[in-house]
C-alpha cells in the first residue's frame, strides 16, 4: 500500500511549507520533498520522521 503524502513539493526552488497542519489515522509522510526541489523550507509541519526528502539542499525545522 502506498504512503498518503499530503504536500509534495516536485519541482522548484526556494519552495516553503509551513503553518499547515494535519491530523491523520493512518501512516503518511506529511511533507515529501523530490531531489529537484533545492532551498526548500519546511517548518513546523510534522516531526522529522514525517518529512521525506531527496534533496540535502533543504531547511527542515520539524515539530516538536
Amino acid at each position: 500500500m502506498a504512503t498518503l503524502a499530503p504536500v509534495r513539493a516536485a519541482a522548484g526552488d526556494g519552495n516553503f511549507v509551513s503553518n499547515n497542519h494535519m491530523v491523520s489515522n493512518v501512516a503518511s509522510n506529511h511533507v515529501v520533498l523530490d531531489a529537484t526541489t533545492p532551498g526548500t523550507k519546511v517548518l513546523d509541519r510534522g516531526s522529522a520522521g514525517e518529512i521525506k526528502t531527496d534533496t540535502q539542499n533543504c531547511t527542515i525545522r520539524p515539530t516538536p
